[in-house]
């Protein structure tokens, strides 16, 4: 067994059962692909964090082989389906051209994946990867224009239906949420792990105000019943926010 990989996998807060489905399957990755001197296997995402919760978190694990050809795909697929079900692995398989080719069209989620990584087998290949802030902030802009239009075409769609307008703004949050904190963080170059950290930059650095931030947070803890009057405040003052966003982050 090579050890290097396995004493790394021993290393993460993970259940002895957890952890040895996981070598094993590095184990047989690695056997599929022993002729590719050029292979490396990657472990991203919240199976190294504290966070991680076994049958529930997925497990993200991207192969970076010389080549990605069908014939590769049909002798992984039997591995990958095993732990797809029995760890929710969901892996990412690139060649390391792609991976320099896509940074620019992905740029999010490399910078997910280069912010904390464990290389279990192979050579560093992301450590010179280069995001290019550009890339990043015309993704944050992408983002906040898709949620305002989604906005007011839900608006246009269920208003006065109350019910509908207030489960949809129940839903927004968490896509909300993280794309403004992706935006702060890109501003401010930092990584901020609370959402008050988040909404407090806002204030503090863009003069933005956030209050229909607390008033949709707030709908979700108190289970509130509102008029629709009510509702379509909350709405109006979430447009106003989004478009504040928007044109700061289109601002060179």
């Amino acid at each position: 067994m090579n050890t290097v990989y396995a004493d790394k996998i021993n290393s993460l807060k993970l259940s002895g059962e957890y952890k040895e489905k996981l070598i094993n399957l590095v184990k047989t990755i690695n056997e599929i692909l022993k002729e590719d001197d050029f292979r490396c296997f990657v472990l991203y995402g919240s199976v190294l964090g504290d966070n991680f919760k076994e049958g529930v978190s997925s497990l993200d694990l991207l192969i970076i082989p010389a080549e990605a050809n069908i014939a590769l795909l049909e002798k992984l697929h039997v591995p990958m389906q095993t732990a797809a079900s029995e760890l929710k692995l969901v892996p990412l398989i690139m060649t390391f051209e792609e991976i320099l080719l896509s940074a620019d069209v992905f740029p999010i989620k490399f910078l997910e994946i280069k912010n904390g990584y464990m290389v279990l087998t192979g050579e560093d290949l992301l450590a010179d990867l280069s995001i290019p802030d550009e890339n990043i902030r015309l993704h944050c802009e992408q983002e906040l224009r898709n949620f305002s239009l989604k906005l007011r075409a839900d608006f246009i769609n269920m208003f006065p239906d109350e019910f509908n307008m207030y489960n949809a703004l129940i839903k927004y949050i968490p896509e909300l949420l993280s794309t403004i904190k992706l935006f702060v963080e890109y501003k401010s170059g930092k990584k901020l792990s609370k959402i008050s950290e988040v909404l407090g930059y806002l204030k503090d650095q863009f003069g933005v105000s956030y209050d229909s931030i607390n008033d949709m947070i707030n709908l979700r803890k108190n289970n509130s019943v509102l008029t629709c009057e009510e509702i379509k405040e909350i709405y109006s003052k979430l447009n106003i926010l989004i478009t504040e966003l928007t044109r700061k982050a289109d601002a060179q």
